[in-house]
């Protein structure tokens, strides 16, 4: 699933509400604000009562936008693994295996790209349900991967 807005967008214009909304309730706009109230269609002689009401909306609406964004960048299935050497003996063979398809092997080593790719081979019931809406990018530390072992664990 792809991202419509990112999140420094959406804080962006936060900002800029809170900007506009501070003037408002000081009732000293500046030619600024003028101009964009008259562009978001709250012309020069809109109530300022109106404009900083739907300022304040504005603000709730992004701020209510942003903590979706933080809530879905955080939210995961989650599965309960206990560590077994049997078990990972099977996930490190299944790993090394997958690593070394052809469809895999093409990556550069330690991208994200490269391991999406072996964990979708490894499981690609588990990878749809953990990753497949925000996959691994590059740098990212991966917080996701014991849930993605009792997934696996699960379907052995």
């Amino acid at each position: 699933m792809q991202k419509i807005i990112d999140k420094k967008q959406l804080e962006k214009k936060l900002q800029e509400q809170n900007v506009l909304k501070f003037e408002l309730e000081n009732l000293k706009p500046s030619r600024r604000v003028y101009e964009q109230l008259s562009n978001s269609n709250i012309f020069f002689k809109t109530d300022l009562k109106t404009a900083l009401y739907e300022s304040k909306k504005n603000i709730k609406i992004l701020e209510a936008e942003i903590n979706l964004q933080i809530e879905k960048e955080f939210d995961h299935p989650k599965y309960s693994y206990s560590k077994s050497s049997k078990f990972e003996d099977r996930l490190k063979n299944l790993l090394y295996k997958c690593e070394m398809r052809h469809e895999c092997s093409n990556y550069v080593k330690e991208s994200a790209q490269k391991q999406n790719c072996i964990l979708n081979c490894v499981s690609k019931k588990c990878y749809e349900k953990i990753y497949e809406y925000d996959p691994l990018e590059d740098g990212e530390i991966d917080q996701r991967f014991k849930s993605f072992k009792g997934c696996v664990s699960k379907e052995i």
